[in-house]
């Protein structure tokens, strides 16, 4: 039998979702922690979805793989994966598209490894479950698929115990499990948070190296948005549960508008920093199921105006740059 190719259908979509709403139900009270979010992540691209803890990121990359708690429900106005129509998101539905055309790398490996069976079973069931086949063919199958996550000696981890690897190797078992079904889009939630610096740089490494060879359409949620400037190649900044400003990365990084992103720009460390302290974000994010009004973003910017309590709306200021924020909404747009 042939080696599973990682590359999907070529002429699959990517993902292509408008107004993603999660509502929280809590007792009697439900409250929106995603509200109204679109996001089209293209074949060959990758979105890095930033934003401080409790903004709403891991929620939104829930609801896009069928994954959200029993809490929680998603409703959205059109959801694509890999174009296929998630429909009426039923279990059947979402078997459909979990596996074969969106794969999940969770934050935490070691949680989502079954910690009673060898990497080598997890992965041929996985591998057998996309493509029916023989287990000896699968088992070649998932050596192969380790040895393309740079695992040294994929015969050995394929006996092993999740226990039994650092967790680089878990999270790149991980991703190799992620892509057993040859997807087309692949979520990866905060795959790094846990890793140290130098496994962190070669992760995402390999996820870049995986992603442009494969053209896979890829969703990377982080917190760190100075890590993705040689990663995304567009952002997606998140506060409160809305996306306040989308763009290209290199635009974005170079040239943030929204009084947030340039907030988290300024309070990432930086070599040659010294002793001088760091820039901070005055306040905290609302908590879950505070009542909000306005511009989200308002009780901690120090550029607020009295206009701020009303809605911002988006403003379109270059080519895929749309900024939500009174203080840009009145400037003419500017050339690409």
């Amino acid at each position: 039998m042939p080696e599973p190719a990682l590359a999907p259908d070529r002429t699959a979509e990517g993902i292509a979702a408008i107004g993603i709403r999660v509502v929280i139900q809590t007792g009697e009270k439900a409250f929106a922690a995603v509200d109204g979010v679109d996001l089209t992540v293209r074949r060959g691209e990758t979105m890095a979805l930033v934003g401080e803890s409790g903004c709403g990121k891991s929620l939104t990359a829930l609801a896009l793989i069928g994954l959200l708690p029993p809490s929680a429900r998603c409703e959205v106005s059109s959801l694509r994966i890999g174009g296929v129509e998630a429909g009426d998101g039923s279990p059947r539905a979402w078997r459909s598209i979990r596996g074969r055309l969106a794969g999940f790398v969770p934050q935490d490996a070691n949680g989502a490894l079954n910690p009673v069976f060898t990497i080598g079973y997890q992965l041929t069931a996985a591998l057998r479950l996309h493509h029916p086949t023989c287990r000896s063919d699968a088992n070649r199958s998932a050596v192969n698929l380790l040895d393309r996550m740079k695992l040294h000696n994929p015969a050995r981890v394929m006996g092993a115990y999740p226990h039994q690897l650092s967790g680089g190797m878990r999270q790149r078992v991980a991703l190799a499990l992620a892509l057993s079904g040859r997807p087309a889009v692949l979520i990866a939630d905060e795959p790094t948070t846990a890793l140290d610096v130098t496994v962190k740089r070669d992760i995402l490494e390999l996820l870049s190296n995986i992603q442009r060879e494969q053209q896979l359409a890829t969703l990377f949620i982080t917190h760190d948005i100075g890590a993705m400037h040689n990663f995304a190649s567009h952002l997606a900044v998140m506060y409160a549960g809305r996306i306040v400003e989308i763009g290209p990365a290199a635009t974005l990084l170079a040239n943030p508008e929204h009084p947030y992103t340039r907030a988290l720009l300024s309070a990432r460390p930086y070599i040659g920093q010294g002793r001088a302290r760091l820039a901070e974000i005055p306040g905290q994010v609302p908590a879950a199921g505070e009542a909000l009004s306005g511009c989200r973003f308002a009780p901690r910017c120090r550029e607020v105006m009295n206009i701020c309590r009303s809605d911002p709306p988006p403003h379109s200021i270059g080519t895929d740059h749309l900024t939500a924020c009174h203080l840009v909404a009145g400037r003419t747009d500017r050339p690409s």
